[in-house]
């Protein structure tokens, strides 16, 4: 995204948002700090603010008391995958916001969703395409909480306010390019005619031949070589026809990627990557409606996500859900006032601690990187 911010300072503030190589929401915060901070630390800075947001916003409920949320959120952020320098934790904040007023809904912790809640939805959709991944989850806690009438009708109100607010704001790049700016990662494939699901499907039967390392890509520059020797219909170009492209392989994909999400899941939050599990076993002492939809939903968008991507899964891609069901979890632990439950959890995490200091460990004394700043 550095390159675009060099684009914008040359070009202009109007001409930065008209080019639609930028999200909007990302960008009035990037493009202003990038005039007074180096691009990198302006993106950083804004993922940094960011990730403290989601813990400040998460840990401040008076219901979180008492609870071992807050330590646990912090070990989940800590993570690098929130401060990547990426518009991939705006909207997490975006998403997270929604999701957690949602669930406090249907806790009962509160009669309505409030007004930012919706604002925040709308913005999520409008900071990165990606965002589309979310909907059936959105759309299930919206048909959830518009069965209350007034609820349905005022929401429609903010969620319609709130589109065309940022439909004004991305009048640049609709007159200008006839679409919605989000950040353009690549410029690459449009140069080579080709797309990222081709990309990322190649790169996965170059990896299952063993001919490039698991979780690595090859170039654009192999994808369009390979539609040249083999033909334009040779790989899906969208995720959709991704799916059923090869049946089998999509099979397969899922049962490895689903696995390895537990796997990966389980070293980034401990116990609520099985909360799906849980929710019903334990049931935290009574039927639960927001237990029960962070859980399903918990369980869908690990299914969704092993499902249509063919290549490796990114683990932050699941942080808004995984930090609501961190949430959940531990309020569930609290609420059942059962200390072994917490016992559990906290040793999980102190192993999990554990592990990744040890693994830093090694990398210190292995990296080339590490050994040459040491002498």
């Amino acid at each position: 995204m550095s390159l675009y911010l060099d684009e914008g300072k040359q070009m202009g503030f109007y001409s930065f948002f008209s080019s639609a190589n930028f999200s909007v929401p990302h960008g009035l915060l990037a493009y202003p700090l990038s005039l007074i901070l180096p691009n990198f630390i302006a993106l950083r800075l804004i993922s940094l603010i960011g990730s403290i947001f989601i813990w400040v916003y998460l840990s401040r409920k008076s219901l979180m008391r008492n609870s071992f949320a807050g330590p646990h959120l912090a070990f989940y952020i800590a993570s690098g995958s929130f401060l990547i320098g990426t518009n991939d934790t705006l909207l997490f904040c975006f998403l997270v916001v929604f999701l957690f007023e949602s669930y406090l809904v249907m806790e009962g912790y509160q009669k309505e969703l409030p007004a930012y809640a919706y604002f925040s939805l709308v913005s999520a959709f409008f900071t990165r395409e990606f965002s589309i991944i979310y909907f059936p989850l959105v759309a299930t806690a919206l048909l959830l909480i518009f069965r209350d009438k007034y609820q349905f009708y005022s929401g429609m109100k903010i969620l319609i306010g709130s589109s065309i607010f940022w439909f004004v704001l991305n009048l640049p790049p609709l007159i200008h390019q006839g679409k919605i700016g989000y950040d353009n990662k690549n410029i690459e494939n449009k140069q080579m005619n080709c797309t990222w699901t081709q990309r990322q499907y190649l790169s996965q039967l170059k990896a299952n031949a063993h001919e490039i390392p698991e979780f690595s890509h090859v170039t654009w520059e192999e994808t369009r070589a390979y539609l040249d020797q083999n033909g334009e219909n040779s790989l899906p170009r969208s995720f959709s026809e991704s799916i059923f492209f090869d049946v089998k392989l999509t099979l397969k994909e899922f049962v490895k990627d689903f696995l390895f999400l537990i796997k990966a899941g389980f070293r980034n939050i401990g116990l609520p990557i099985f909360f799906p599990i849980l929710v019903f076993v334990i049931n935290f002492k009574k039927p639960s409606l927001g237990n029960y939809f962070v859980g399903i939903g918990q369980l869908a968008m690990m299914c969704i996500f092993s499902l249509i991507i063919i290549s490796y899964i990114e683990i932050r891609w699941l942080a808004p859900i995984f930090l609501i069901g961190i949430v959940a979890f531990n309020l569930g632990i609290k609420r059942l006032k059962n200390k072994n439950w917490n016992l559990i959890n906290q040793v999980s995490l102190g192993l999990l601690s554990l592990y990744g200091i040890m693994t830093y460990w090694k990398m210190i004394h292995t990296s080339p990187v590490w050994l040459t700043f040491f002498g």
